[in-house]
């Protein structure tokens, strides 16, 4: 079920990430995700910023690996899978306890 739940998300990740082609269109995305997270959880200032920085570059790894493994769909999901761990782990060390079981259950429904 994991598996499956992790799958639709990075799909959704993909598809995003595909949509947005140009720098600008990157990161308004990262804005955009952000903003919606920020809402969620109740960001301050600070964990606003370092959040919105590891969903661009979480985004630009996204459009990157999209591309380079194009034709390898086992190795674009494992690199995918990855980068998506990286970008939570990451988020995760910036939020409060709160905050963190709240991502968490997004993470999850996605």
């Amino acid at each position: 079920m994991k598996k499956l739940i992790t799958s639709v998300f990075l799909l959704l990740v993909l598809v995003s990430a595909q949509a947005a082609d140009t720098p600008e269109q990157i990161r308004a995305n990262a804005t955009k995700t952000t903003r919606e997270l920020a809402q969620k959880l109740g960001f301050n200032e600070q964990e606003y910023i370092k959040v919105k920085a590891y969903t661009l570059e979480k985004l630009i790894a996204v459009k990157e690996v999209s591309q380079m493994y194009s034709n390898d769909a086992d190795m674009r999901n494992k690199k995918l899978q990855a980068i998506e761990e990286e970008y939570q782990k990451n988020v995760v060390a910036v939020l409060s306890p709160k905050q963190t079981e709240s991502f968490m259950a997004l993470v999850k429904t996605n």
